[in-house]
């Protein structure tokens, strides 16, 4: 009997998603990052009256976590074998769902 979904991928293909998880993280954190800046200088230059980057250096902060969590486990996947995600594992390491 088989309880619940699960799904088996091979390490090659996991090394894949979580590859692509962590570079998707990583530039939108530098997007982040550049838009942070720009509203800095244009703080600076006066033209705010409070902090516009308030939420952004939040979402900064989230995708840096995350781009940092995916690379830790796409370097920790052993080659050549294969493994058996839980459904909720599958939407992480995927698209699915906005992760």
């Amino acid at each position: 009997m088989i309880e619940g979904l699960k799904f088996d991928i091979s390490s090659a293909e996991l090394k894949e998603l979580l590859d692509f998880k962590w570079k998707s993280h990583a530039t939108k954190a530098e997007q982040y990052r550049t838009q942070i800046a720009n509203l800095q200088d244009a703080q600076e230059a006066g033209t705010f009256s409070n902090d516009p980057t308030f939420q952004l250096k939040g979402s900064l902060k989230a995708h840096e976590k995350n781009a940092t969590y995916f690379k830790l486990l796409a370097d920790k996947v052993v080659p050549d074998e294969t493994y058996r995600l839980a459904e909720h594992e599958y939407q992480r390491v995927t698209n699915i769902e906005g992760y």
